[in-house]
């Protein structure tokens, strides 16, 4: 029981940073989307 909860526990780390990665990127890539339209 204790290692389920272990393994879910990394499980749901894992998807936070990949999350957190993928929104990170998205960020860095709509930006200079957004300084080429002002130009």
């Amino acid at each position: 029981m204790q290692k389920d909860e272990k393994k879910t526990k990394n499980f749901s780390i894992f998807i936070e940073i990949f999350i957190t990665d993928v929104y990170s990127r998205a960020i860095l890539l709509q930006i200079p989307k957004k300084t080429v339209n002002k130009m």
